[in-house]
């Protein structure tokens, strides 16, 4: 199978039991995982919960291994980083490993993030030389939610200054 193959349906798999997850319907994967509240009694809606499903989600249905905080190959400097102005190895905050060689770098966001956090991971995924795959959680959205976030895409993909390197898929919830 291939891997993007792999991804889109490691991708659904994650929607489906994100809902779950919300609406409390049964799980296999992760069946003791709740989203947790404020004091408000409002739920908190993070990526932290979308990486511990996906891991079950790898652990259950395939043959990759994978690691949590990679190290990226390639060297950045970000705003905000090194005060001298040297570069360094980010981080990613997944990556999926085939025999052990790696495959995938995976970015996991949630709710309505800044543009300049967007453009930081989006540079990280285009320059790795292995596939990409970021995967966004929405608390919520009305008809405006896409486009404004694609619009902070948009304006993000051209603050980065490089050639993608390799295919990268998107994925919202």
């Amino acid at each position: 199978m291939d891997i993007l193959e792999d991804l889109v349906g490691f991708n659904r798999r994650l929607c489906v039991e994100l809902w779950r997850l919300l609406d409390g319907g049964s799980r296999t994967t992760a069946p003791r995982l709740i989203f947790p509240k404020y004091r408000s009694g409002e739920l908190r809606i993070s990526e932290q919960e979308a990486r511990v499903l996906y891991c079950a989600i790898v652990d259950e249905q395939s043959r990759y291994t994978y690691s949590l905080e990679t190290p990226t190959e390639e060297a950045y400097r970000f705003a905000g980083g090194n005060p001298d102005g040297r570069t360094e190895s980010a981080r990613s905050d997944m990556s999926l490993y085939d025999g052990g060689t790696k495959v995938v770098n995976i970015e996991l966001k949630a709710l309505n993030v800044p543009p300049d956090q967007i453009a930081k991971d989006i540079e990280k995924l285009v320059r790795e030389k292995v596939v990409g795959n970021w995967f966004h959680v929405l608390k919520s959205m009305d008809g405006g939610t896409l486009a404004t976030l694609f619009a902070k895409f948009r304006s993000s993909a051209s603050l980065i200054d490089h050639s993608p390197s390799s295919s990268v898929t998107f994925s919202f919830c």
